[in-house]
């Protein structure tokens, strides 16, 4: 049963002290974890910048372009900033949740009773 120190095992003789072996649980996060988070991180940072240009082009058209064609590409267009920005941040909340990542591992160790 996890958790619990398995069945003590005796040294030989009984004059000398006495030992047992039990399981103890060590947790950390994993030392790839936070390279992989900053890898997400400047992902989110490259598609917030798609965002911006992605802005600036719209912004530019819909200057210069007039009719029921732009009525239509814009009908479109309009929601993809905002949709794209939502990703960033979606790769940001995902660098967090794997800098939480946590790994436990069960070592024996022998003390003293």
């Amino acid at each position: 049963m996890a958790g619990k120190p398995s069945a003590p095992r005796s040294s030989a003789g009984s004059a000398g002290p006495t030992y047992v072996t039990i399981r103890v649980p060590r947790t950390f996060v994993p030392s790839e974890a936070y390279a992989i988070a900053a890898g997400f991180r400047a992902e989110a940072a490259r598609v917030r910048g798609l965002s911006q240009q992605l802005s600036g082009i719209g912004g530019t058209l819909d200057s210069s372009w007039e009719g029921n064609a732009k009525n239509r590409f814009f009908g479109i267009f309009r929601p993809e900033p905002g949709n794209t920005e939502s990703y960033a941040a979606w790769l940001d909340a995902q660098a967090r949740n794997i800098e939480r990542m946590t790994v436990t591992v069960w070592e024996t160790q022998v003390v003293r009773r």
